[in-house]
């Protein structure tokens, strides 16, 4: 009797099946990805309209492109070796956000300066200066007198580098004061603006003289010398004051013939600058002339 073979069985090998990820732990990394585009998007917005405060519509729309496109570059990155498709989504979004920012600087280049410049303010407002004003009074004005003659082109304060002379503007309306060539302690200026006043009115019954000029708001820094002219009486004397919008700035020392004082005052965010003198007498006999003299008035912006 012959013996059967039994039935043959055919083996098959199925491959082992993939190890599948535990759904929480996808979870928790989704949420990471998640929290890490949203931390890099709401950073780069906040820094971006931190930087720009004052930006148009065309420079937040900048930000907000680049914001997200950095974002979703960050988040396709993750792996983004693996995969061929995932890398280049990767790299143009990192091209997008590039390019956005190349578009926001030369946005913001372009932007035109904005002016504060507002209507004729009324005189009673106050500028907003960035620091104090200060007068550099001293016991001995005379100390500040240049040791030498000087030239026009190296007088104290002759217009230079963007400055503007007072002397050159034309004074609102009812100002007082005159220009013209002034000796004071001994050195002649062809730069001035001075006032003369009849010895019987020093007695302090009078207004001062005043002479006032339209800044709108283009300068931030005035400079000038103030003293006596030479032919003025003995025992007369001049205090000079500088007004900013109708607020007292500056005030010099009470000077006579043979003293000067520089005067240097912050004037960012003035409407109208104000210069005025007011004369005392030792006699008030009447008949002399006492002169102020503003020496190269000038203002920088």
């Amino acid at each position: 009797m012959g013996h059967s073979s039994p039935p043959s069985r055919k083996s098959t090998l199925e491959p082992p099946a993939a190890p599948r990820e535990d759904p929480g732990r996808l979870t928790e990394k989704a949420n990471v990805v998640i929290g890490i585009v949203v931390g890099i998007l709401g950073a780069l917005l906040a820094v971006g309209f931190e930087l720009l405060p004052a930006s148009t519509v065309l420079e937040k729309s900048y930000i907000v492109i680049a914001s997200l496109a950095l974002s979703i570059a960050a988040f396709s990155g993750i792996g983004a070796w693996k995969s061929g498709r995932r890398f280049a989504f990767t790299a143009t979004s990192t091209g997008l956000a590039i390019i956005c920012l190349a578009g926001l600087s030369v946005a913001a280049q372009a932007r035109p300066a904005q002016s504060s410049q507002a209507s004729d303010p009324p005189m009673s407002s106050t500028p907003d200066s960035t620091q104090p004003n200060t007068a550099s009074p001293t016991t001995k004005p005379s100390a500040s007198v240049p040791t030498a003659n000087p030239s026009p082109a190296s007088s104290p304060g002759t217009p230079g580098g963007g400055s503007q002379s007072l002397i050159d503007m034309t004074p609102v309306p009812g100002s007082n004061s005159q220009s013209g060539q002034q000796t004071v302690d001994g050195q002649s200026y062809q730069q001035t603006l001075y006032d003369t006043w009849d010895d019987y009115n020093c007695d302090g019954s009078y207004a001062p003289s005043s002479t006032t000029y339209n800044l709108d708001y283009k300068y931030r820094q005035f400079r000038v010398v103030v003293g006596l002219s030479e032919n003025s009486p003995p025992g007369d004397t001049i205090q000079f004051s500088v007004l900013i919008d109708n607020q007292e700035k500056g005030v010099s020392p009470t000077l006579q013939a043979g003293q000067t004082q520089t005067l240097n005052l912050n004037v960012a965010g003035a409407y109208r600058i104000t210069l005025q003198d007011n004369c005392t007498s030792a006699d008030n006999a009447g008949g002399n002339n006492v002169t102020a003299v503003w020496i190269n008035p000038v203002v920088k912006p």
